[in-house]
Formats: C-alpha cells, sequence, structure tokens
C-alpha cells in the first residue's frame, strides 16, 4: 500500500477503469509532453530555465519576483503553444472536477441541506456538532482525499513521463499544498464557520479550535481570508492547483528542466483563464502569489503537528492515521 503503488493504482482507475483507457491517457501525456519541451526547446529553453529558476528559487525582491511572473505569461504565444495551452486548460479542469467535491455548486447545496437540517432539527443537529464528531468527519476524510490529489497530479499533462523519483518529491511536497487550496471552499471566513470534508458537518470557529489538532486547523481562516475573496471559479481553482504541484523549486528533484517548463505553461494557462473571467486578471494573479508561501507554511505546519501527536501518543496515532497518510508526509509507521 506505498505510495508509488497508489500512484500506478491510480493511473489505472483514475480514467474509464480500463487498461486500454490508461493507455490512450498515457499516450496523450506523452504526446503533450514531448511537444511541450520539443517547441521550448526550439524557442530557447535554456533562457526559460534561467528565468524560472531565477523566479522560484533566487529573487529577493518580491515586486520583481511578481513583474517577472507576469512578464512571463503575457508574452505571446505561438500557434504551437496555444494548442498547448488549451489542451493543458482542459485537461486540468476536468482532472479537478473529477477528483474533488469541493466545487462551488456542492459546497452551496451542503449549506442549503445543514440550514435544513437545523429548521427541522435543531435539537438533534446542536448535538452533532461537538469537536470529537468533526475530528472523527475529518479523519475519515483524509484518505480519500489524499487517494484523489495523487489522482489529480497523474492526470496533470506531462506528469505521467516524469522520472518515478520526481513524481514521489513533487506528491509528497505539493499534496497537502493542494488539499488546503481545495479546503479553502469550505470555510466561512466573514460566518467563521468551517464546513467538514465530507459536507455534512459545518462548524463554528471555536468548535474547530477545540479539536485535537484545532490551531492547526485555525490556519485554514487566515488562508480562506485571503483567497476566497478573490472569487475564482472551479476551473481557476484546479489551475492554480496544477501550478501548486509542479512547482520547480522542491528539495530533491533531480529534472527541474522538464518540470520547470511545464510550471510555467501552467501559471499561463491559469492567467489566460483569469483574464477571460476577470477584468482584473493581474492583480488576482499577484494575490495568487502572495499566497502561495502561505499555503506552503500551512504544509509545513502540518508535518510539524503530525510529528507532535505520533511524539505524544504513538499508539493513537498509528490506529488514527492510515499507513500512506505517514508515508506520504514522512512520518516513521
Amino acid at each position: 500500500f506505498g505510495l508509488s503503488s497508489n500512484m500506478n493504482d491510480n493511473n489505472v482507475t483514475s480514467t474509464s477503469g480500463s487498461t486500454t483507457a490508461r493507455q490512450d491517457t498515457d499516450s496523450l501525456s506523452t504526446s503533450f509532453s514531448t511537444q511541450l519541451i520539443g517547441h521550448e526547446v526550439e524557442s530557447s529553453l535554456s533562457g526559460l530555465e534561467t528565468a524560472t529558476t531565477n523566479l522560484d528559487l533566487s529573487e529577493s525582491n518580491e515586486n520583481d519576483r511578481v513583474a517577472c511572473i507576469l512578464s512571463k505569461v503575457k508574452e505571446t504565444a505561438s500557434e504551437t503553444r496555444k494548442l498547448l495551452l488549451e489542451q493543458a486548460m482542459t485537461t486540468i479542469v476536468e482532472a479537478h472536477l473529477t477528483t474533488t467535491i469541493n466545487t462551488h455548486a456542492n459546497v452551496l447545496e451542503a449549506n442549503k441541506k445543514i440550514q435544513q437540517k437545523i429548521q427541522e432539527m435543531p435539537e438533534a443537529y446542536a448535538l452533532s456538532l461537538n469537536s470529537n464528531n468533526l475530528w472523527q468527519q475529518f479523519m475519515s476524510a483524509m484518505l480519500p482525499e489524499i487517494t484523489k490529489v495523487i489522482e489529480f497530479c497523474t492526470k496533470l499533462p506531462g506528469f505521467p513521463e516524469l522520472r518515478q523519483a520526481d513524481k514521489i518529491v513533487l506528491i509528497k511536497q505539493g499534496c497537502f499544498e493542494v488539499m488546503v487550496t481545495r479546503f479553502c471552499l469550505l470555510v466561512d471566513p466573514d460566518k467563521e464557520e468551517m464546513l467538514d470534508p465530507t459536507l455534512q458537518i459545518k462548524a463554528p470557529r471555536h468548535v474547530v479550535r477545540d479539536t485535537p489538532m484545532g490551531d492547526f486547523l485555525d490556519q485554514f481562516f487566515t488562508v480562506a481570508s485571503q483567497f476566497n475573496p478573490l472569487a475564482l471559479t472551479d476551473e481557476e481553482i484546479g489551475l492554480f492547483t496544477a501550478v501548486l504541484m509542479t512547482y520547480p523549486d522542491r528539495e530533491g528533484l533531480m529534472n527541474r528542466t522538464t518540470i520547470s517548463v511545464i510550471h510555467q505553461l501552467f501559471l499561463q494557462a491559469l492567467y489566460l483563464l483569469l483574464r477571460k473571467n476577470h477584468q482584473d486578471a493581474d492583480e488576482i494573479l499577484r494575490s495568487l502569489i502572495n499566497i502561495m508561501p502561505v499555503v506552503r507554511k500551512i504544509s509545513e505546519n502540518h508535518l510539524e503537528f503530525l510529528q507532535k501527536i505520533k511524539l505524544n501518543s504513538p499508539s493513537e496515532f498509528d490506529k488514527k492515521f492510515p499507513t500512506l497518510h505517514r508515508e506520504l508526509f514522512d512520518i516513521a509507521c
């Protein structure tokens, strides 16, 4: 039940469930990656790689860093690149929508159902609204959520062609960042309420704080207060998480060049969609760039909290957290 085998399993099941479907998808991804790398080589890949590396690893001035990103995504695309951008956008959006229940429509429907429960059975609902029940809902959702994010990654254009070691690095370091972004829709920072990942319970912030990882979960309200006002569509959220997942500064990556090229394409696809849907696309992208370190910090804090729980109560930790969860975040089994 290791991470590598789980990734392989998802390659089989993430399409129609047949080996033929998987082969068709892999063929499409391989064709995409080959075209992309070939196109960038023709367009002076070395220059792009230098810009991306400086952007992600060594740019100290924040304004210059953001300006560099905006400059890159605004570059006029060739006809070949336009086709690749369109394919990337379509594939990523589909991958996102088929691997998450956290969409605007589902959250709206969940809120309506919960409000109806409160009106019809106020006492029963009030009894269910406690930190233990909320914590159980979170724990039961962890393995499915992790599995969905891994499945999302395997569907990203170009991802199947990466080295296995790089796939694992990207998933291990980016998985929870994707989960944080998806969970933002569960949070209402104005009313200080949060839905559980199964969309069954909506708890006030003080109840969330009372769970075993309450101090950690409380950070979701902070990032949601920055993320939600941007009013991203489901499609834009999907593209943003693809950008997060392919961030080329991950420690331990072997082929940063290819990952940088893929990341840059996803970033440009996100910008083009923002420009299509919003008048202030530049400002929204600036805000998203500023949110990225916040999301990464929450991911790092998640690991620290897991380590504390493991240290304070090893047997309870082993009982509650599935093997994949521990392996994915490098918590000794």
